[in-house]
């Protein structure tokens, strides 16, 4: 059950190339004969595993590509030139700023260590660990960074162990 097939094909630079392929049904076997030997590179044959290889990774390429993290604002806004943190929920009251206001509200403001303007002040994000799509699900536990993730669970266990421990104060 072989079949043999001759093939013209033109490639990328319009040079033809004269190929014969023979094909076994039995043993899955694939033979290519070219007529001009000087072009072998230049033809790829690809395999049902090389196929799906390539397949799945591209895939994961797209799905990498739709992971969204979500960050959200802390309230905090570094300057740039000094490493100074203004801290919207507590505010400058030396410059008659009140605690809650925030940075995009105030009007002239300037660096209280260095002077600089308002343009150098950049937002602080943090980044929660999970996916934007994943947020609706759970206990809320999807909208915590991870640092109040693990304050929780060290958190429990730690409770845990003091009520461990003080059952052995119950005589």
């Amino acid at each position: 059950n072989s079949r043999k097939f001759n093939v013209k094909m033109s490639t990328d630079s319009n040079k033809d190339i004269s190929t014969s392929i023979e094909v076994n049904s039995l043993n899955n076997e694939v033979k290519v004969d070219l007529i001009d030997s000087s072009i072998s590179d230049e033809i790829i044959i690809e395999t049902p595993e090389e196929k799906y290889k390539r397949e799945k990774l591209q895939e994961i390429a797209d799905r990498k590509a739709a992971e969204v993290f979500v960050t959200r604002d802390t309230g905090k806004y570094e300057c740039q030139s000094c490493g100074y943190v203004y801290d919207s929920s507590i505010g400058l009251p030396k410059k008659g700023v009140l605690p809650g206001t925030p940075f995009n509200e105030i009007e002239k403001f300037r660096c209280p260590q260095c002077g600089a303007s308002k343009k150098y002040f950049v937002a602080e994000q943090e980044t929660l660990s999970g996916f934007k799509e994943n947020l609706k699900y759970g206990l809320g536990g999807n909208a915590m960074t991870a640092s109040q993730k693990s304050n929780l669970i060290f958190g429990g266990l730690a409770l845990g162990f003091i009520i461990f421990i003080s059952g052995y104060l119950l005589e």
